[in-house]
């Protein structure tokens, strides 16, 4: 999304931080903000699959 504007010479500037899109800094910040969400994303879908399998073995010994 952000590439879409930048391509339409739209410029976001994050005053708190001193950055903008065009800069090398921005993409640093960007790359480290989507490495975290995959990295999150990751986590819940292990999360998500061990307790699936927790309760799929309980179900098993509960019979």
């Amino acid at each position: 999304m952000v590439k879409d504007f930048a391509k339409k010479g739209i410029v976001f500037r994050v005053l708190d931080l001193g950055i903008e899109s065009s800069t090398p800094a921005w993409k640093m910040v960007i790359g480290i903000s989507e490495s975290l969400a995959e990295y999150e994303w990751e986590m819940i879908l292990e999360n998500t699959r061990a307790v699936q399998l927790l309760a799929k073995s309980e179900r098993k010994t509960s019979k």
